[in-house]
């Protein structure tokens, strides 16, 4: 279990009132006729609910702050429809969206009393439904008695399976910390992806059909021929324009995005230095259950399940005589195949890691990604014409988490790098599209679309079942974690390894930060023991009631830790303070992270650690909150760091020669370390020191 996430349940079992407060306002934002669209009210409450049951608070209690939420955000919309009635039509945001309260009166008068209970749990028409209750001259009484009833059964069901998640989180979390860790990255991104999603089906796409309506009339309304025959060809009562509309843009948008990602690797820019650090953070979040489910994740797109599913595809278009849309879906399938073999063969960009020969060592773009994108995309695209709105959302999502897992999985078994599964994603989305626009003009086939979706999901799940149990010894062994450390000897580090380490530390998006000042050779607990003599001090720890101050304006910087920088992808091994003298606002900050070298002295491996130094400030924005930023130190910062360091008789400092670097890291190694000095002649006396010719200048600092 990791330490913040255990300070988020210490806070949740000691403060069980404001948690129980902020559930209660967030069902009842939930319920509130405007702010409901916009306010992720029922996530909050699950995530909140969850941290309960794994802190074993009471959640019969929770459970009632999240009934009497919903009932008081239900009252209020009801009040509203009842105090200002019909006259909501002409008010903000029903007067651009009279379809809302259109919706909630049909809903109303179709169930009666009743609806009031069912809305509850029916995101299209919950904040609505209890307006056209009050507009329509709903009596209180049973407006109440249906509020409560479904408050109490809707606050049930999800405080309890909440609850009953956050139990398994904290067993998963004695199981690995790691796992729980990255199951509530999952959880996390799920949830606003979740709330993404229904504020853009729910509020965002009408307003921009709303937008492009009134765009298109205006054009029509002006008096050059252009304009008019533009607004003709785009007018969006024309059957097909939408759908055409929609994939030009997507393939527009994605070839750019493609192209965007091609020319960053090209050039070397910050994206090839963010797929190393994603990469090292992920494979630090590796566990064996983990790898287990990814494995069996990775291999349904491995080419005999999206071949054998490719020529399903055909066959059964072949079996309906849909012959012009057989050949759209093998050329389509086959220009994707061959561009990514010619990509590969072009860039030659390696993979994290060697598991393949042939072309398919290469990296850029993802195979699998690419393949499962474009394949589910052919086919989310044949079963999915005609349908309603609400089924094609379902469609092209299920096609999406097919494909975005599959492309997650390569990730996280390194098998390739970030970028080259956003690659792939851009890719097979752009092909989706063209095949897309293709399949608008193509003549109008019978293609069985309820049968095509029957056998696909049918073969997919069949084949993908006995792929992944077949192949996964195979694939295990394939994807099995490899540590990649570099070896060097302690003579080779002395005189010319230290600047096989990177100058300076890398941010989780690839942009180079902060100077790395010191590479340490052993255990950081010495290192820290030695920065405590020279007035520095551990860092405070994470915890949620800590992560609290930063919503307090007149926080003071010694209620807050330090931010938790990453280099590579890594966090810090060890972090230290030290307070900056007459100023209240700002304090230095030192850093020290596990880099992939081990020092070789006879059969004794000793870890590197790279460490920098920054200034951390802190701010008030608006006076509403309090920020940190992160700044790079002056040069005298760094010198009495190096002094600190050459002083104390616990530690050995060599200073290497050589190098074009503008700062100069210092390689030190505790004393009584079986490393030995730059000839390796025996272990280094306290105090020795190995020093450039500039020697008054510890850091080779350059003007």
């Amino acid at each position: 279990m990791t330490g913040i996430f255990q300070q988020l349940l210490d806070f949740a079992t000691a403060n069980p009132s404001i948690v129980g407060l902020i559930v209660l306002l967030s069902a009842a934002a939930e319920a509130i006729v405007v702010v409901g669209a916009f306010f992720p009210g029922t996530s909050i409450v699950l995530a909140l609910a969850g941290v309960a049951g794994a802190a074993h608070a009471n959640v019969w209690l929770l459970t009632l702050w999240a009934a009497t939420g919903a009932v008081i955000g239900d009252g209020i919309s009801f009040w509203v429809g009842h105090r200002y009635g019909a006259g909501l039509r002409g008010i903000w945001p029903f007067r651009g969206r009279p379809e809302l309260l259109a919706r909630g009166s049909g809903f109303f008068e179709g169930h009666g009393g009743k609806s009031v209970f069912f809305a509850r749990f029916l995101p299209g028409v919950r904040a609505v439904v209890p307006v056209a209750a009050g507009m329509l001259g709903m009596s209180v009484a049973r407006f109440y008695a249906a509020n409560v009833a479904s408050a109490v059964v809707w606050a049930i069901s999800h405080v309890l399976l909440a609850a009953g998640i956050g139990v398994a989180f904290v067993n998963l979390g004695n199981m690995s910390g790691r796992l729980a860790l990255l199951a509530g990255i999952f959880l996390i991104v799920a949830l606003v992806l979740f709330w993404l999603t229904r504020l853009t089906v729910r509020w965002l796409a009408p307003t921009a059909a709303l937008a492009y309506e009134g765009l298109i009339a205006r054009l029509g309304q002006r008096p050059d021929p252009i304009s008019r025959r533009l607004a003709r060809i785009l007018d969006p009562t024309r059957p097909r324009i939408a759908a055409v509309a929609l994939w030009s843009a997507v393939l527009v948008v994605a070839g750019i995005g493609f192209l965007g990602v091609l020319e960053d690797l090209v050039a070397g820019d910050p994206l090839v230095r963010a797929d190393a650090a994603i990469n090292h953070l992920v494979q630090s979040l590796r566990t064996p259950v983990g790898d287990s489910i990814m494995v069996v994740t990775t291999s349904l797109g491995d080419t005999m399940v999206t071949g054998g599913l490719v020529l399903l595809v055909i066959a059964w278009l072949s079996l309906r005589r849909a012959f012009v849309t057989v050949g759209a879906v093998a050329l389509t399938m086959g220009f994707s195949a061959v561009f990514v073999f010619a990509m590969k063969a072009v860039l030659h960009k390696p993979r994290p890691i060697d598991i393949y020969a042939g072309a398919d060592t290469f990296s850029f773009p993802s195979g699998h990604t690419t393949m499962a994108t474009v394949l589910y995309g052919i086919v989310a695209v044949l079963i999915s014409k005609s349908l309603p709105r609400s089924a094609q959302i379902a469609v092209f999502t299920t096609a999406g988490v097919i494909a975005g897992a599959i492309g997650l999985s390569r990730i996280y078994l390194s098998a390739h790098w970030p970028s080259d599964v956003l690659g792939g994603i851009l890719f097979g989305a752009a092909m989706t599209a063209a095949f897309a626009l293709i399949f608008e003009h193509l003549p109008a086939e019978r293609i069985g679309r309820a049968g095509l979706a029957a056998v696909t999901v049918t073969a997919f799940v069949v084949l993908g079942i006995w792929h992944a149990s077949d192949s996964f010894p195979a694939n295990a062994a394939r994807y099995a974690e490899q540590p990649a450390l570099a070896s060097l000897s302690v003579a080779t580090w002395y005189d010319t390894g230290w600047r096989c380490l990177p100058a300076n530390r890398t941010d989780l998006a690839g942009e180079t930060e902060e100077p790395l000042i010191v590479q340490w050779a052993g255990n950081p607990n010495r290192l820290a023991a030695i920065l405590r003599n020279a007035g520095w001090f551990p860092a405070r720890p994470w915890s949620a009631k800590d992560a609290l101050q930063f919503l307090n304006p007149a926080a003071n910087l010694g209620s807050l830790p330090p931010l938790p920088l990453l280099n590579d992808g890594r966090f810090p091994a060890l972090t230290m303070s030290r307070a900056i003298p007459s100023d209240d606002k700002q304090r230095l900050v030192f850093r020290a992270w596990p880099t992939q070298t081990v020092l070789i002295a006879g059969a004794t491996r000793t870890p590197l650690f790279a460490g920098s130094i920054t200034i951390e400030e802190m701010t008030h924005p608006f006076g509403l909150m309090t920020t940190l930023h992160d700044r790079k130190p002056p040069n005298s910062a760094l010198l009495t760091f190096a002094a600190a360091l050459r002083a104390d008789k616990t530690v050995n400092t060599i200073m290497p020669t050589g190098g074009n670097r503008k700062i100069v890291p210092v390689l030190a190694v505790p004393v009584g370390s079986p490393l030995g000095t730059a000839n390796e002649s025996g272990p280094m006396s306290p105090g020795t020191l190995k020093a450039s010719p500039g020697f008054s200048n510890p850091l080779g600092l350059r003007p």
